[in-house]
């Protein structure tokens, strides 16, 4: 979850990140971006990549940074759409947040974005969207935020 909602990255592009897509000294992953058609590039934090370091070192063996089951019948070696779903639905349901779509930890990647004094455009870049999307799907304030604006930035 912590990479998912750190690169903003689409569900099937998660799932299909290979190690040769990650360079860790320039804190970067260059992967195949499906919806789009193209090579797409993220920087991650130092964090990350430490996590990233670890888990590593955990799959030696793995062309995908999320292996899936190795036989053949189970598709070409990286997590399944459907596993990375069941992953993210069991750890929402610990947080108490069940039920909420795959896509919602991209949509948390903007908002910290946003949070950290983000541009839009730098914002729309790391996750690789334009401006125009991520003010039209992300810029909506929740209610939180609205509440927390009106008592920190009082109208009167």
């Amino acid at each position: 979850m912590r990479f998912a909602i750190s690169t903003g990255l689409r569900r099937g592009d998660v799932i299909r990140v290979k190690w040769k897509d990650v360079d860790f000294s320039a804190r970067r992953i260059s992967f195949f971006e499906r919806k789009k058609d193209r090579v797409a590039e993220v920087y991650v934090s130092p964090a990350l990549v430490q996590d990233l370091k670890r888990l590593r070192g955990l799959k030696l063996s793995s062309y995908y940074v999320f292996p899936g089951r190795s036989e053949p019948k189970y598709g070409d070696g990286h997590l399944s759409s459907r596993a990375a779903y069941d992953v993210l639905q069991r750890n929402l349901l610990r947080a108490g947040l069940e039920g909420r779509p795959f896509h919602s930890l991209r949509a948390t990647c903007v908002k910290l974005c946003q949070r950290r004094g983000w541009s839009e455009s730098q914002t729309a870049k790391h996750v690789g969207d334009t401006v125009r999307v991520i003010q039209e799907h992300y810029a909506t304030p929740s209610a939180g935020e609205m509440a927390e604006a009106s008592s920190v930035k009082s109208l009167l």
